[in-house]
């Protein structure tokens, strides 16, 4: 009898360290489950201002974007009377506007009349090398009928051209070469600033 007493006490000891066992085990999994409740919602509100922060900067680029396009034009259109003077003789005692003058008396005569603006070399003085001279016309008009008589000087050394911003003058660099091969096709090809349109479609690189 006693043995038996002995097992039971013996039993119900060790029901109590399960059951003890059990109650830590529960309280530690309500803790996990507590702390990976918490982590999701951090998680969320992480993922949240993660989200939030890639749409600001999309908005910021496209706004930078725009922004930038817009000051190319502003730069594009301040340009617009202005004409560019390739291989013209440089000296230290000259006077560029006389420089252009001479230039615009062989296209023709009455050329020599029209007002400029200012006329000056631009980039900086190399050895060896001729700076162009940028001269911006009083009038718009004088300056397309200066640029559309250009051709009279073919046979020259002298180049005339228009001037655009940097980022304009490189994209028509690059589409220079496609107007050339569409127009010996027998295609009509016009360039319009950056933008190049054959046979009245706009053409787009491939990237």
């Amino acid at each position: 009898m006693n043995k038996k007493l002995d097992k039971l006490e013996s039993i119900e000891a060790h029901l109590k360290h399960v059951d003890h066992d059990i109650t830590e085990l529960k309280h530690s999994l309500s803790y996990m489950h507590d702390t990976t409740e918490e982590l999701k919602l951090k998680q969320t509100s992480y993922d949240d201002i993660l989200l939030k922060n890639e749409e600001k900067i999309g908005s910021l680029e496209k706004l930078a974007s725009t922004l930038k396009e817009e000051l190319i034009d502003l730069r594009a259109r301040s340009m617009r009377s202005n004409l560019m003077f390739y291989n013209l003789p440089e000296n230290d005692e000259e006077d560029p506007e006389k420089v252009v003058s001479e230039v615009l008396e062989k296209i023709n005569s009455e050329f020599k009349k029209m007002e400029i603006e200012r006329v000056h070399r631009i980039g900086k003085k190399r050895l060896g090398s001729v700076r162009p001279i940028v001269a911006k016309f009083l009038r718009f008009k004088d300056k397309e009928l200066i640029r559309k008589n250009s051709k009279k000087l073919k046979g020259t050394n002298i180049g005339i051209s228009e001037q655009y911003p940097k980022e304009i003058a490189e994209e028509r660099k690059k589409l220079y070469p496609i107007m050339k091969e569409a127009r010996q096709n027998g295609s009509k090809a016009v360039m319009i600033r950056d933008k190049l349109y054959i046979n009245d479609q706009r053409y787009f690189p491939t990237r």
